[in-house]
């Protein structure tokens, strides 16, 4: 038995709010679900001394592992707020590499959803799944 006292206190379990590395990655895995992993979602994490950032990208299995990076999230040790990148640029509020600051759980989702919906992307990918076709 140790004889450390807990300096910790008590560690707080789990929040109920989905982060947005958690978020990314269902959509990774619902992207190779809709098209019978033609196209294949991916999450790739970096971090440096202050932040976590992931991008979003669509992987292409059949072109050789084609990566196309469709946006990019950045947050410090709190997973909110979060900035999002939209790659695209597709988004109305967008400018050119400003990014979407995202106060919590559901402004991020629905900064998200813009992007994955938007015409571009859409755009982006009818042509990957054309190019499988081949």
């Amino acid at each position: 038995m140790s004889t450390t006292d807990n300096l910790w206190g008590e560690i707080p379990s789990q929040q109920e709010v989905r982060a947005p590395i958690v978020i990314l990655r269902e959509q990774a895995s619902k992207l190779g679900e809709l098209t019978n992993m033609s196209l294949v979602g991916n999450v790739q994490i970096t971090r440096d001394y202050a932040s976590i950032s992931m991008i979003l990208r669509i992987i292409v299995p059949s072109l050789d592992n084609y990566e196309y990076d469709v946006l990019k999230a950045t947050h410090e040790a709190l997973s909110y707020p979060v900035k999002v990148y939209d790659f695209n640029d597709t988004l109305a509020t967008a400018k050119s590499w400003e990014p979407i600051k995202c106060e919590n759980e559901v402004e991020f989702i629905k900064v998200v959803k813009g992007i994955l919906t938007s015409e571009t992307t859409h755009k982006v990918i009818a042509s990957l799944l054309a190019q499988t076709k081949i």
